[in-house]
């Protein structure tokens, strides 16, 4: 392996040297592993020069930065503008939670603090906002650790707290169709459908509360393939193996009991539903008014992003996609299963457009496998996918693939990022169009669409998990700047007209607890992106 000699700081420090370094401890390492010559390649490219930002260029204008007390994380995207309550003075907010426990509204004149809500636990995902009662006052729907909860606009007492949550501890008697025999002092049950068949690291144990066996516990562990659970060591006593002992299943990990968003906002007929997912393995149907359950669907793995929503044929559907290796079509109304597509792992925001142009809407999804999907949304058939996966050791794409019609054409490409921190534009077909390095950390981030410029050209915004929104022309591929944040961005930044002057705002939040708006200079708020369905709240952001 070749060594480096000393190294001292040159002249141009700190503008290129960082970049310069880097490509010589990369190069360092290459004879021992050829794969690290698409990384050299990066380095050696513009990419890691610091670009020009879209502010110095005159594309973009910061408005103000808000700085959360404490060093807890926002991982949220944003959401507004939403009318809240400043005492009794109605006023325009951004909403967002928390990883420090609260619900904050900020000014959207300013980025002030209006108010905050103390919930019970660290908040990850996005809110949700409508008023849902049709009282006149919005409700701030907020997700948490084992509940959703609905927050006044005033950021005052609750008005209702969902919990219903699967929580793995299923309550039941074991029969001689659940419990076999004993082997070598380990029991086996057949798993239950709530317990996790993949990443069983999280653990779970077996609790009997009544007959023989009641108070013991003991550790369990799912068999390869999920087929049954095996109790780590015999019970003395015994339970009953036909009938008597009534056990339940008690998970390891309080993040196995949680939703990572509030859900999809939607009003039927007048009367608004959240579309939510869980950690539980279960998506669910909320009357936003009330908090009442309408129906819950269970998968055998956890649903991080939250739910598609969609008029097929006609009908609604529900659309989520799953750890499990499925992406599931439900009847809204019913929660009933349509149909079930295997596509590998899913923990990405699904979105739909008529990509094929027959009328029809197509799902697309980002999976885990680090390939780009179009299914039919009817019938649930994979019509196409990459052939290209992510490069490198990172696989997953963990952010919308978005659908966007560019002037001229007269079908949409796709942009997407993904976790080996590279931009990726396909053609309807999911054929690369092009793929770009653009940092050397992931994207978590869905893309904002936007004519930066005003000439025409739309663009994608999308960020890192360093603190760079990385701004790339989707016809070419271009990199044209970046705004630059402190902290990573992990949730979506909020893309509307925030102030009512006509032109588009971004509001991103960071890792490092910042809030940050800009203002982009040129071109109206964007309407070429295809959007999920007529039925959506107008607020709603991937």
């Amino acid at each position: 392996m070749k060594k480096l000699g000393p190294v001292t700081l040159p002249a141009d420090y700190p503008s290129d040297y960082h970049r310069r370094l880097t490509v010589a401890l990369l190069k360092a390492f290459a004879d021992e592993r050829q794969q690290l010559n698409e990384l050299i390649a990066f380095a050696q490219s513009d990419a890691l020069e610091r670009p020009l930002s879209l502010v110095a260029q005159g594309y973009a204008q910061k408005l103000w930065s808000y700085r959360m007390a404490g060093t807890e994380p926002v991982y949220s995207s944003p959401i507004g503008p939403i009318t809240v309550l400043n005492g009794a003075t109605p006023t325009a907010a951004v909403v967002f939670s928390s990883w420090d426990w609260y619900v904050y509204a900020l000014k959207v004149a300013d980025g002030s603090l209006i108010w905050r809500k103390a919930l019970s636990a660290p908040l990850y995902g996005r809110c949700q906002a409508a008023d849902a009662s049709g009282a006149g006052s919005v409700q701030i729907f907020a997700p948490g650790q084992g509940a959703i909860t609905a927050i006044p606009a005033n950021g005052g007492a609750s008005t209702w707290t969902f919990t219903d949550l699967y929580t793995r501890e299923g309550s039941g008697t074991t029969t001689a169709a659940t419990a076999t025999t004993v082997t070598d002092g380990t029991k086996t049950w057949a798993a239950n459908a709530f317990l996790r068949v993949e990443g069983v690291g999280y653990g779970a144990s077996l609790r009997f509360t009544s007959g023989p066996a009641a108070g013991q516990s003991r550790e369990i562990t799912v068999s390869p393939g999920g087929s049954t659970l095996t109790v780590a060591s015999a019970y003395a006593p015994a339970p009953t193996l036909g009938g008597g002992d009534t056990y339940v299943i008690d998970k390891k990990y309080s993040s196995d009991n949680t939703f990572q968003h509030a859900g999809t906002l939607v009003n039927e007929s007048g009367t608004y539903y959240l579309y939510a997912a869980g950690f539980d393995n279960h998506a669910y149907k909320i009357n936003a008014s009330t908090g009442a359950l309408v129906w819950k669907f269970a998968t055998l793995e956890n649903i991080e992003p939250y739910p598609l929503v969609i008029t097929v044929a006609g009908n609604l559907r529900c659309i989520v996609g799953s750890i499990d290796g499925k992406v599931y079509s439900l009847n809204a109304s019913t929660g009933a299963q349509v149909w079930s597509a295997a596509t590998g792992a899913v923990d990405a925001f699904l979105w739909a457009g008529d990509t094929d142009g027959d009328g029809d809407l197509e799902v697309i999804v980002s999976g885990r496998n680090g390939r780009v999907m179009i299914l039919d949304a009817a019938a649930g058939t994979i019509q196409y996918q990459s052939t290209a996966a992510q490069s490198w050791s990172f696989p997953e794409i963990n952010c919308a693939s978005v659908p966007v019609l560019l002037a001229g054409e007269t079908t949409p490409r796709i942009v997407t990022g993904g976790d080996a921190g590279t931009a990726w534009c396909f053609n309807n077909n999911a054929e690369t169009k092009w793929q770009r390095p653009v940092a050397p950390y992931t994207i978590n981030s869905s893309a904002v669409i936007h004519d930066v410029r005003g000439d025409g050209n739309l663009c994608m915004l999308i960020g890192d998990m360093r603190g760079t929104l990385h701004c790339l022309e989707i016809a070419t591929g271009n990199y044209l700047g970046a705004i630059y944040l402190k902290g990573g961005i992990e949730g979506v930044p909020l893309y509307a007209d925030i102030d009512g002057d006509g032109r588009a705002e971004l509001v991103i939040t960071t890792t490092d607890g910042y809030v940050e708006a800009y203002r982009l200079l040129f071109g109206s708020v964007n309407a070429t992106t295809y959007k999920p369905g007529a039925t959506m709240w107008a607020g709603y952001q991937t």
